[in-house]
């Protein structure tokens, strides 16, 4: 009985000790699982893309892009929301195209190359993102 016990209780608390990495696991893993699951998702339902046209996946990054180049410096946080949906959209061609990127591994000056690099690769591969968006929906 005590072997049980002193069992049950060991594994508890090494449940509750590994209990902050998990969480800080999923934290950082979350983008990439989200993408995963929609993609898993939206490819499972029969008639339905996993991504939008590529076309307007292009036009969304181009507005981005010219709403990052008119936000001004000091407006750190709404920087920060847009530069997150831009990478979301980088991500999104990507995987249209079959182009390889690590926009959720990285962070700071190394996701800023790693953008550089997407774009180029996107460009390469004939989607333009920069450049004039049209408005007229």
């Amino acid at each position: 009985m005590d072997v049980a016990r002193f069992t049950i209780v060991g594994v508890a608390l090494v449940s509750l000790a590994s209990l902050p990495c998990l969480i800080a696991w999923m934290i950082v893993n979350a983008d990439e699982a989200a993408d995963r699951a929609n993609h898993t998702v939206a490819r499972l339902r029969p008639g339905h893309p996993a991504n939008p046209p590529l076309e307007e996946t292009a036009e969304r990054l181009r507005a981005l892009a010219a709403e990052i180049t008119d936000t001004p410096l000091t407006a750190v946080q709404r920087r920060g929301e847009l530069t997150d949906r831009y990478d979301l959209l980088l991500r999104q061609a990507c995987a249209t195209v079959g182009v390889a990127q690590y926009l959720n591994q990285v962070s700071g000056t190394d996701a800023d190359m790693e953008r550089l690099r997407v774009e180029g690769e996107l460009e390469a591969a004939g989607i333009v993102v920069r450049g004039p968006h049209h408005t007229d929906h």
